[in-house]
């Protein structure tokens, strides 16, 4: 089971490419808002980067992305019903949450 956090912020699209290839990472859930406001990462050109690597995609920025009350969130039955999704995927892949942020503690 590996999960790693990756953003796209301030990131080129081949080095985004590489560190899918370097940590062996075989699916994305993306759990941005608005993916459309990033330059080379938006939902169709990061579709195609999937697809060019052998990584899945899955867009998940309507269930679980943008800005909301935390405790609401993590409660909310869709992140409930995504964190069990991803949860079955943890168990057979390396899976990689996808945000906006280049630093993951952010």
């Amino acid at each position: 089971m590996r999960v790693f956090s990756l953003g796209t912020g301030a990131r080129h699209p081949l080095d985004f490419g590489r560190v899918l290839a370097k940590y062996g990472i075989e699916v994305i859930f993306d759990v941005r808002r608005l993916p459309l406001r990033e330059p080379g990462f938006d939902r169709d050109a990061l579709q195609r980067l999937c697809d060019t690597a052998g990584v899945g995609y899955v867009f998940l920025g309507n269930e679980l992305g943008g800005e909301l009350n935390l405790r609401t969130w993590v409660a909310s039955e869709p992140v409930t019903r995504w964190l069990a999704v991803i949860r079955r995927k943890l168990e057979r892949r390396a899976v990689c949450l996808l945000c906006r942020e280049f630093s993951p503690e952010h």
